[in-house]
C-alpha cells in the first residue's frame, strides 16, 4: 500500500496510485474512464404503501386506522426516497461500479481526488452526470503538497 494517502473518508481511500473502496483496490493507472451516473430514487414503496392505505382507508370498516398508517408510511417512505450516485470505473476487464451513495458531496470529493492524482501518472478521462450546481459550501479540494 502507498506510504501516504491524500483522501481518506468513510471508507474510501484514495493516494497517488491507489483508489480503495472498503476492500476493493483499483490502480490509478489502469483506470481509463471514471463516469458518475445519478439515478432516480425509488418511489416504488412508498407506491404500495400508499395503495394499500388508500384500499383500506375506502373499505370503511376496522381497517381505517391501519389504512392510515399505511399511507403515512407511504408519505415517510416518498419524502426520504434521495437519488443515488454511482461512480464506475473503466479499467481493462470491463467496467466496474466502485461505488454507490446517496451523498452527492461525497463522490464530487472522491471524483475530484482521483482527477487530481491521475494527472500525475496518466490522466482519467472524467464523465460526471452528476454535475449539479455549484455548491459554495463544498470546499475545493486541493491537493496536499508531495514531499
Amino acid at each position: 500500500m502507498d506510504k501516504k494517502a491524500f483522501f481518506s473518508q468513510e471508507g474510501v481511500t484514495v493516494s497517488q496510485t491507489r483508489f480503495v473502496v472498503l476492500d476493493k483496490v483499483y490502480e490509478i493507472k489502469r483506470i481509463s474512464t471514471l463516469t458518475c451516473k445519478k439515478s432516480s430514487p425509488d418511489f416504488s414503496l412508498a407506491i404500495l404503501h400508499l395503495f394499500i392505505g388508500v384500499l383500506l382507508i375506502l373499505n370503511e370498516d376496522d381497517l381505517f386506522a391501519l389504512g392510515g398508517c399505511f399511507v403515512l408510511l407511504g408519505i415517510i417512505f416518498s419524502v426520504a426516497a434521495r437519488p443515488r450516485y454511482s461512480i464506475i470505473l473503466t479499467l481493462p476487464e470491463g467496467e466496474v461500479t466502485a461505488l454507490t451513495s446517496t451523498d452527492q458531496q461525497h463522490v464530487d470529493r472522491i471524483i475530484q481526488a482521483i482527477h487530481v492524482y491521475s494527472a500525475q501518472s496518466s490522466p482519467v478521462e472524467i464523465h460526471d452526470e452528476c454535475v449539479a450546481d455549484s455548491d459554495p459550501d463544498l470546499p475545493s479540494f486541493t491537493p496536499p503538497a508531495i514531499s
